[in-house]
């Protein structure tokens, strides 16, 4: 084949690779949401998934997940036997450029939210692979504004705040935007995760943390009981947040506020 030939025919074979690229809204796709490691990295393995984000207000400022995002176009330059030195005008990497969130609310609540938030990213997604993208869902402006609506918190008979334990679900459409190479925009498809946002259900109450002698219980009152053998928590960057639980006797430390650690007592009845 004489190489004006070859040339027209790469450049064919690119202008249709690059045409289903364009029209093919699942060249980029989000597969699902990432766990993340003991070492607090997100985990690449797709036959693991959080199939619903949960956020402890009472102990986390915002809500990052994790999805995981996969280019499937096709490396034309190998695909149709290509010489190597034509590599060069391989442009179907995906340069991530933002995440278009949109949200609803499954249940009451008045807190003034955004229904959409566009959030810039960066980085390359190589062709035929995937990797997981870290993406602030919640921001610590909606957290606090979640926080301090009347769901959430109560002011007594005695004038007095309270952090009311409470729930509820809220859902983000998450949309990745990007450029190939060549300026063009690509789109991915669309994932609706659940994010279950509550106040004080992430803190746990083991039975050696109950004072017998104190006049109310069940209480988190033995604090100084095998203090020195209790783990530490994982990923404490991420208290708070989806399977990251902490001890009562810790929480005082992670609890965001003076009214948030009224909840690192149990409820009465527990």
């Amino acid at each position: 084949m004489s190489h004006h030939a070859a040339l027209r025919r790469l450049a064919l074979g690119l202008g249709l690779a690059m045409a289903a690229c364009t029209a093919e809204p699942t060249s980029l796709t989000i597969l699902q949401m990432q766990p993340l490691d003991s070492d607090c990295v997100p985990v690449q393995d797709s036959q693991l998934a959080v199939a619903r984000g949960v956020v402890d207000i009472a102990l986390a400022t915002s809500y990052v997940a994790f999805p995981l995002a996969r280019n499937n176009m096709v490396d034309i330059v190998n695909a149709r036997s290509f010489q190597a030195r034509d590599g060069r005008i391989k442009s179907h990497d995906v340069l991530l450029r933002e995440a278009v969130v949109d949200y609803t609310t499954l249940d009451p609540i008045t807190a003034t939210l955004p229904q959409r938030r566009v959030i810039p990213l960066s980085g390359t997604i190589q062709i035929n692979t995937q990797v997981a993208l870290g993406v602030e869902l919640l921001d610590p402006g909606m957290v606090q504004a979640i926080r301090q609506s009347p769901e959430f918190l109560v002011i007594d008979s005695q004038d007095q705040a309270r952090p009311i334990r409470t729930q509820v679900t809220m859902v983000a459409k998450i949309t990745l935007r990007g450029n190939l190479p060549d300026g063009s925009e690509i789109e991915s498809n669309e994932l609706r995760f659940p994010i279950q946002i509550c106040n004080g259900c992430r803190v746990t109450y083991p039975p050696e943390a109950i004072d017998d002698a104190a006049g109310r219980t069940p209480n988190c009152l033995a604090l100084n009981l095998a203090d020195e053998t209790r783990e530490a928590p994982v990923c404490p960057a991420f208290i708070g947040t989806d399977d990251r639980f902490v001890d009562c006797r810790d929480c005082q430390g992670f609890a965001v506020d003076s009214l948030a650690r009224q909840l690192c007592q149990p409820p009465a009845g527990l």
